[in-house]
């Protein structure tokens, strides 16, 4: 009787993290999440946009389906005409 050990391939670690400037907007971002709410699209869309200048930077890393593996993203629910952030929206390669 053979063995054959099968091969196994090294696993990339993924990671992804959103940080928030305001704990309760986390909490909300959070919620919803975790519990689907029940928002109409109006109010999907106003909670949106109320989160979008709290959400300071989303970071993915070790992802091999993105153009960037490692990526960090600045301000990234608002747009650059958002009030107060808008001239901070931004992204860049992370070279850990």
């Amino acid at each position: 009787m053979s063995c054959r050990r099968s091969q196994q391939r090294k696993a990339t670690p993924t990671f992804s993290a959103w940080l928030y400037d305001h704990p309760d907007v986390a909490d909300v971002a959070y919620a919803d999440q975790v519990i689907p709410p029940k928002d109409t699209p109006e109010e999907s869309r106003a909670k949106a946009d109320a989160r979008g200048p709290h959400l300071v930077a989303v970071y993915s890393g070790g992802n091999p389906n993105t153009m960037r593996r490692y990526e960090i993203n600045w301000y990234s629910a608002a747009s650059s005409d958002t009030r107060g952030v808008g001239d901070r929206v931004d992204s860049e390669e992370f070279k850990p």
